[in-house]
């Protein structure tokens, strides 16, 4: 997973916190791919109040054996209205057809359940075993797709975790 701030004006694309400050009328853009069929919920919440950062809405989506999916959804874009207090985007990658995944889509289907959210994910990173580790070594690409000149290196910058049936994992992107 990777999250990223776009400058659609300029044809700009940098990661979180990197040369892209966020301000009115940029992007937040998140890219994933998986190497197992699974769902992955992702929602942004202020670090003090837990309410849904500007007031984007929680996407559940589901992943395919490497296919890249970006959230959100090209009709909901999440776009930077004004300076707000600094915020965390949880990304949550649970196994397919996990129990939770129901939980989290009804949560993600209201916005003003965004508490009842913030406390399912609060639960998920108490337990050790859930925080995303990064492995000591990345997967080694056999093969590929050809993808165009000039495209934003997501991957190379991209946060890796293992995910299964039994334990799902969270990365938490932080903004300032």
């Amino acid at each position: 997973a990777c999250v990223t701030v776009v400058d659609a004006g300029e044809g700009k694309e940098s990661e979180l916190g990197g040369g892209l400050k966020p301000r009115a009328g940029l992007r937040l853009t998140v890219h994933l791919d998986a190497n197992a069929e699974g769902e992955a919920l992702i929602v942004a919440l202020t670090r003090k109040t837990g309410q849904l950062a500007h007031g984007w809405r929680p996407a559940l989506v589901r992943l395919k054996e490497w296919a890249e999916v970006t959230v959100p959804p090209a009709g909901e874009p999440w776009v930077w209205t004004e300076a707000a207090e600094p915020f965390d985007v949880f990304v949550v990658f649970l196994a397919k057809d996990d129990p939770a995944a129901d939980a989290a889509a009804d949560a993600a289907a209201v916005q003003t359940q965004a508490r009842l959210l913030r406390e399912s994910m609060q639960k998920w990173l108490a337990a050790d075993t859930i925080l995303a580790a990064t492995p000591a070594g990345g997967p080694v690409a056999i093969g590929g797709t050809i993808r165009n000149v000039g495209e934003f290196p997501w991957r190379e910058l991209a946060r890796k975790a293992n995910f299964t049936a039994a334990h799902p994992t969270v990365l938490v992107f932080r903004a300032k």
